[in-house]
């Protein structure tokens, strides 16, 4: 039973399939359990006693195999060699990390193949959830939580009162709903993130999704600030602003960020289990303060907590200092707009240019290029100034917005154009580009992108959409557009629990990826009703009741 668990070389090596996990389940069966070898009665003589381990062994294929053998192992290892592989031991409890990785090597040289075992992880058993006391805290504290709305909700059906709402009822939650192209902008671009998360390997200019949340938001601060000024004679309180925004967003963040430093753990199991959701809760347990000061982005970048929160941190960083771009337009148009296009054709210059110094690769993925440029508010702030240039123009103008009908169509020529060249570009110029075009590419595609994304909104408030407006202010944007944060900040760990918990590994096509991306975009916003409900709009309420809308 114990060799039928361990993992065995499988069909596809030569097309990338390097991981042979074994059945993680069957192996832990193998043997008794350790609360069955204690328990006495007539057979516990004839039991074993250990119980049984499952081990993930990595291994490194040396450059030059110097074993001759025959065989097929040995000639796929010479196909192999310098690779790395991964296999999965099931071994008796008594055995160590050090004892797995010696027989791995052992077995690997019996087998015709030159290599060493450079890792090895063992499950020793997942702690009981009662005796996890932090565990147990946050699960004392969710069951209070959902005591809460719930008897909020049955009061509010029992009393039948019109009632100043309060903070905690669910029933009058849902009703609130709003036709706005910006919405519906929102939503396709939480989507899109989803997506861009999950097949980061198809669609390649998926980080277009990070340029779109902050060109939006920033729109949307722009749009509304600029109203607000107008209508009080440039009076704004900016501190009870930032105050505001921190706490809209902060206590949903807080409780993601608790539920996966201690419950997210006990959820299930699998053979990689612990390289994925351990390493998640232990960079929650660490660096949730990081998160708790919007700083995700800077401090332990290599080891964040809810690591896509670093669009968050980027928004929240450059909303502190956008009451400057946008007291400078408000009162001196022109210098802040001639401020504002410096800036942005600086930052993308500077990144370019930092990228090229250092030899990176501009393709989001690559460690030192997303640590040092991609999630850094510096080099994403061209995004950011076009989207309150655009608010800026729209409530300037708003009494002479485009009428003539040659105009739009020009404009959606030109928004296609931009919008399918920042996507497809380096695909049609690969053959024939270096290296330094193709970097050049990527980093100033976000800013080609934006003046497409521009022109939809644009065009959309302007009333030249035509099916574009009709389709983004549907009223079906409404609700989802209320659940993108929370959407937003759940489906990442979500994906890493539905992965991590497989034991066996996939073979990815399109149609599985699809299949996957609409499975985790429909559990995704259905969490993420549920934590609108308790969460996300109780505290809002809550900080309403003392600040009062803003």
């Amino acid at each position: 039973a114990i060799t039928a668990g361990a993992g065995k070389m499988e069909s596809g090596v030569m097309m990338g399939g390097r991981t042979f996990l074994g059945l993680f389940s069957e192996c832990l069966e193998a043997l008794p359990k350790a609360a069955e070898l204690s328990a006495p009665n007539k057979y516990s003589q004839h039991l074993p006693a250990f119980t049984s381990t499952y081990c993930l062994t990595s291994i490194h294929l040396h450059s030059e195999q110097e074993i001759d053998k025959q065989g097929l192992v040995s000639s796929i290892c010479k196909k192999l060699s310098g690779a790395d592989i991964t296999i999965g031991a099931c071994v008796p409890s008594t055995c160590t990390n050090e004892d797995v990785s010696a027989i791995a090597t052992f077995v690997l040289c019996e087998a015709g193949c030159s290599g060493n075992s450079t890792s090895t992880r063992c499950r020793r058993g997942i702690r009981a959830l009662a005796s996890d006391i932090p565990a147990v805290v946050v699960t004392i504290f969710i069951v209070l939580v959902l005591v809460i709305v719930i008897t909020a909700t049955v009061m509010d059906y029992t009393q039948h009162t019109n009632k100043k709402k309060e903070a905690m009822k669910l029933e009058t939650r849902g009703k609130k709903a709003t036709r706005h192209v910006v919405t519906a902008t929102r939503t396709g671009n939480s989507h899109e993130r989803y997506k861009g998360h999950l097949m980061t390997g198809i669609i390649d200019r998926a980080s277009l999704a990070v340029d779109t949340f902050l060109f939006i938001g920033a729109f949307l601060v722009g749009y509304n600030t600029f109203k607000h000024l107008r209508k009080n004679n440039g009076s704004k309180n900016w501190f009870l602003s930032c105050v505001h925004r921190y706490l809209r967003t902060m206590p949903l963040m807080m409780a993601a960020a608790a539920f996966c430093a201690f419950l997210l753990y006990h959820l299930g199991d699998g053979p990689v289990w612990m390289d994925f959701v351990g390493t998640y809760q232990n960079a929650c347990r660490d660096n949730w303060w990081t998160n708790l000061i919007n700083l995700q982005n800077f401090i332990h970048t290599d080891n964040m907590c809810l690591p896509h929160t670093w669009y968050s941190a980027v928004d929240f960083q450059l909303f502190l200092i956008s009451p400057f771009f946008i007291y400078l337009l408000y009162r001196w148009p022109r210098v802040g707009v001639a401020l504002c296009g410096v800036l942005i054709v600086t930052s993308t210059t500077a990144s370019i240019m930092y990228t090229a110094l250092h030899r990176m690769s501009s393709v989001p993925g690559v460690y030192d290029y997303v640590q040092d440029v991609y999630i850094k508010p510096h080099f994403r702030i061209s995004t950011y100034l076009a989207g309150i240039l655009l608010g800026h123009y729209m409530v300037l103008k708003k009494d002479n917005i485009m009428k003539n009908k040659c105009d739009g169509r020009l404009g959606w020529l030109c928004c296609v154009a931009c919008l399918l060249f920042a996507v497809f570009g380096l695909r049609v110029l690969k053959p024939s580009v270096q290296n330094a075009w193709r970097d050049a590419f990527n980093i100033g595609a976000p800013t080609i992108w934006c003046i497409g994304i521009s022109w939809v909104v644009y065009a959309s408030v302007a009333g030249s959409g035509g099916l574009v407006t009709e389709f983004l202010s549907s009223s079906f944007f409404a609700p989802l557009g209320k659940l993108t944060f929370a959407a937003y900040i759940s489906h990442h760990p979500l994906q890493f629990v539905f992965f991590a918990s497989r034991e066996e590994s996939f073979d990815y096509n399109y149609f599985l990826m699809g299949y996957f991306f609409v499975g985790n975009l429909v559990f995704s916003f259905a969490v993420a009703a549920v934590l609108t409900l308790t969460i996300e709009i109780p505290f809002r309420n809550l900080e309403r009741l003392f600040l009062g809308r803003i």
